[in-house]
């Protein structure tokens, strides 16, 4: 398995990228860098989106909610060869596209947080998604103790608080490939280890990949059945063509 890394220039440029049946991509956009384009594509996101939009408060909260949507619909657009694109929501709130007739579906997921919009993109696998901005304020020690398993809680007690964020990331990046969200809690399973473990189980199908972006936790959660030969994977950076990545 491949999982390639894509910049604001790969999405500038305008090409069209394949993505390949046993690939994950991962776009990582500094929503900042590319304002005048996401003012000029907002046209494309559909009246709820618009109307969602407008209700946020502060601009940088409705500059990263367009950016998620404005980008996703365009990639999406770029893979399938579409014009448009519609987004469906399943019962328990997780967004999927509506099939395109005569054409495999994309499974794809979206986060934010500071400066950067992460999405994903995988053909048959589920995938999750999640960044988290680490603020050093945070009181995590406490949240560790009221949201993560017992061993998780232990070694943020121990540990720092770039830990908590890396497991709290890690975390929401596999609720949200189940499609399950928050509402089920944090703590009945661990990541320790970018193991995931339920019960004392070992989920052996599901694979965590860690993202390096400086003063931020990144991570995805793959899901792949029981082809388990295919959890092995290469990270490539498009930007700088190297093996393993560093995001600046």
């Amino acid at each position: 398995m491949k999982v390639k890394i894509y910049h604001n220039k790969n999405f500038l440029n305008g090409r069209k990228i394949r993505l390949q049946q046993e690939e994950i991509h991962i776009w990582c956009i500094r929503w900042g860098e590319i304002i005048d384009f996401l003012k000029e594509k907002a046209y494309i996101m559909d009246c709820q989106e618009k109307e969602k939009a407008a209700q946020y408060r502060f601009y940088e909260d409705r500059m990263r909610y367009m950016a998620g949507k404005i980008c996703t619909r365009i990639l999406l657009m770029r893979y399938l060869n579409e014009n448009s694109i519609v987004f469906l929501t399943h019962e328990l709130g997780k967004t999927y596209h509506k099939k395109v007739f005569g054409k495999q579906s994309i499974n794809f997921n979206i986060s934010h947080s500071g400066e950067i919009v992460l999405l994903v993109f995988a053909y048959e696998m589920k995938v999750g998604i999640d960044v988290q901005k680490i603020n050093e304020y945070l009181e995590y020690k406490e949240m560790a103790n009221n949201f993560f398993s017992p061993v998780e809680a232990q070694d943020v007690n121990c540990g720092n608080i770039k830990l908590f964020f890396q497991y709290w990331s890690a975390k929401e990046a596999y609720l949200k490939a189940l499609g399950i969200g928050l509402g089920n809690g944090m703590d009945f399973f661990s990541v320790k280890g970018n193991v995931i473990e339920e019960n004392g189980i070992i989920k052996h199908e599901w694979k965590l990949i860690p993202i390096t972006i400086k003063n931020y936790a990144a991570y995805v959660a793959v899901h792949e059945g029981d082809q388990l030969w295919k959890l092995k994977y290469k990270l490539v950076d498009e930007r700088c063509e190297k093996s393993g990545v560093y995001l600046y």
